[in-house]
């Protein structure tokens, strides 16, 4: 008998699986945000190739990021923030901005920590496009 309890509840906890897996949408209200910009500098070492060498070639950019309040439709706020992409690639354009909506109506898909916030955004007359942006959630506040 107790096999039999055991299986079920097993057979139960399978069934229901995807359903704690998969990601929770819901609309949420911006309620503040914070651009963070910091100006970093430092030097790439130089190289030797044979009797030739180079020294330090200095290098600055600038490191930007956001941190976003969300209002959930339960009352409880979530903290989610998002650094921009950063790759040296020595052609002056190293970094893409993180995307900050505009607009406080937004729709957030929560998935472990990644948050992807969707917003529309005016892409020409009377046409509505939709952007995204994904986040890392830092906290949940009652």
């Amino acid at each position: 008998m107790k096999s039999h309890v055991f299986l079920v509840a097993a057979v139960a906890l399978f069934v229901s699986m995807p359903a704690l897996i998969s990601a929770q949408k819901m609309d949420v209200k911006l309620t503040h945000s914070q651009v963070i910009q910091n100006n970093l500098s430092g030097a790439i070492p130089g190289t030797c190739c044979g009797w030739s060498c180079t020294g330090p070639t200095p290098v600055s950019y600038n490191v930007e990021g956001a941190w976003l309040w969300l209002l959930m439709p339960d009352g409880r706020t979530a903290v989610v923030s998002r650094a921009s992409k950063y790759q040296l690639k020595l052609d002056g354009v190293n970094s893409r901005s993180c995307r900050v909506p505009a607009v406080d109506r937004l729709q957030a898909e929560f998935e472990g920590t990644k948050v992807e916030l969707i917003w529309q955004v005016l892409a020409g007359l009377d046409q509505w496009q939709p952007v995204s942006e994904t986040y890392t959630l830092s906290e949940i506040r009652n």
